[in-house]
């Protein structure tokens, strides 16, 4: 069995394929979580449960740059004061064979972080929350 490489992976913030990516991003994570309720009844045994609602939610990191998407990120957080709804596509490999992307109609900052050392690169890292959850489109 392959395993899929995240040497072509990317974050991009338009919807269009391809996009335009958020550029000197090294890593991201998508996580998409099923929430549950208990329906267990009086006098049963064992616990039965039914699956509720989806969350799902993003944070990708990388090196500090001038890049325009990177630019819109800081802005919408910093200077707006707002958080403007993003289309976001998260691509783990670009493969013709092994081709993975999830894709999100609304995302929603939640955090950016910058920082700097006095002997390296200065990061970036950005949380987001995905609502209306993410699509797999199957190719």
């Amino acid at each position: 069995m392959a395993v899929i490489k995240g040497k072509a992976g990317s974050v991009s913030l338009t919807g269009t394929y391809p996009a335009a990516k958020i550029a000197n991003i090294k890593s991201f994570t998508l996580n998409i979580d099923a929430g549950n309720g208990d329906t267990t009844a009086f006098g049963a045994s064992d616990t039965t449960w039914v699956q509720t609602i989806r969350t799902a939610t993003g944070q990708l990191s990388g090196d500090l740059s001038t890049d325009a998407g990177q630019n819109t990120l800081i802005t919408q957080m910093s200077n707006t004061g707002t958080l403007a709804g993003l289309v976001m596509r998260f691509v783990a490999s670009t493969d013709a064979t092994q081709g993975r992307y999830w894709y999100a109609a609304d995302a929603q900052l939640t955090n950016i972080s910058i920082g700097a050392e006095v002997a390296g690169v200065q990061s970036f890292s950005a949380s987001v929350n995905l609502s209306g959850g993410v699509k797999y489109p199957s190719s």
